[in-house]
């Protein structure tokens, strides 16, 4: 099935103290919902991508995208006075027999696999929602006591959560609840449709406070741990289709150094054999006539002009040796 993706972005950034909403905010000296939009544009670059945007941000963005050359393909709708009429507004683009996901805007750090596994089982069992197990004590409150709860039962729940089309459209029929939390709530509550959990990742953090920030931030520079290795292993590709290209250059220049340092290495045993033939003639012609001073100095010059090229033989030989 075909799958499509909703990015809900329509946060004040009250909680961040900013007069800057949370979405425009920089992470990684991007606005972070630029980082979420990369983040499903590099899981599935074919799927289709809108965002919900409150009217009034429109203009903002489109700066935004200009300023960063940010041209990752997208359809901007308007968003609603709360989160269940963004996305309601946002259905009415999704077309019907696909799996629809729909994320925070401010979750920038849902990996790969969070997603994969989500959308497929939801296109499998109809509805999915990415969520943790919590390691933290849980006690549920009652007035002013608490009592403890089974912690192995109790599940973060992150997004993209996912839908069937027809499930999901099916249930933003439904009039506005201030009970409904998320996504899977409007489901579970007018269809009664059974919620499966996906494994989510620790990374995937909501951005909603100054702290929130500074960590995302944090996530950014080291590389959230999920997808490094999917980053890696498109750099080991990348790097070997480079390698490609430099081979070819890299065995011409090896091939060239080497015939350089063989031609070098012929010159000096060349210039060593005539040198020892000078050297030779001249030692016979001064025998002969040892008054002969001209004999005794092309002796002399035959005898360095051996050294010099048995020298430089010497050393091309031990320099071909090395390059092998």
């Amino acid at each position: 099935m075909q799958r499509h993706i909703i990015i809900v972005a329509g946060g004040k950034g009250l909680r961040m103290g900013s007069d800057i909403p949370k979405q425009f905010l920089p992470v990684g000296g991007k606005p972070l919902l630029m980082r979420t939009i990369e983040r499903f544009h590099t899981f599935d670059s074919e799927m289709p991508i809108t965002l919900v945007l409150p009217q009034q941000h429109h203009d903002y963005w489109q700066e935004l995208c200009h300023k960063y050359r940010f041209d990752i393909p997208h359809t901007v709708v308007h968003g609603g006075e709360e989160r269940f009429f963004s996305v309601k507004n946002a259905l009415v683009h999704i077309p019907d027999g696909v799996v629809v996901g729909i994320h925070d805007g401010v979750r920038p750090f849902a990996s790969h696999d969070t997603i994969e596994q989500a959308f497929a089982e939801a296109e499998n069992n109809g509805c999915a929602v990415p969520a943790l197990p919590s390691s933290d004590s849980v006690r549920i409150a009652d007035g002013d006591t608490s009592a403890p709860f089974d912690r192995r039962r109790v599940f973060l729940v992150q997004t993209p959560q996912c839908f069937r089309s027809e499930i999901i459209k099916e249930a933003y029929r439904a009039d506005y609840n201030p009970l409904f939390t998320d996504d899977a709530s409007v489901v579970e509550t007018v269809l009664k449709k059974e919620i499966r959990i996906t494994p989510g990742n620790r990374e995937n953090i909501k951005i909603t406070t100054q702290f929130d920030l500074e960590l995302a931030n944090l996530i950014y520079k080291n590389g959230d741990c999920h997808n490094k290795g999917q980053y890696l292993e498109q750099q080991n590709n990348q790097n070997r289709q480079t390698d490609k290209k430099i081979l070819p250059y890299s065995e011409t220049a090896n091939a060239m150094g080497i015939c350089s340092l063989a031609f070098f290495w012929f010159l000096g045993f060349i210039f060593a054999i005539l040198g020892i033939i000078f050297a030779i003639k001249a030692k016979k012609t001064y025998a002969a006539n040892p008054s002969m001073y001209i004999s005794s100095r092309k002796a002399s010059s035959g005898l360095i002009t051996s050294i010099i090229g048995l020298s430089i033989g010497l050393f091309f030989t031990i320099a071909m040796a090395s390059n092998f």
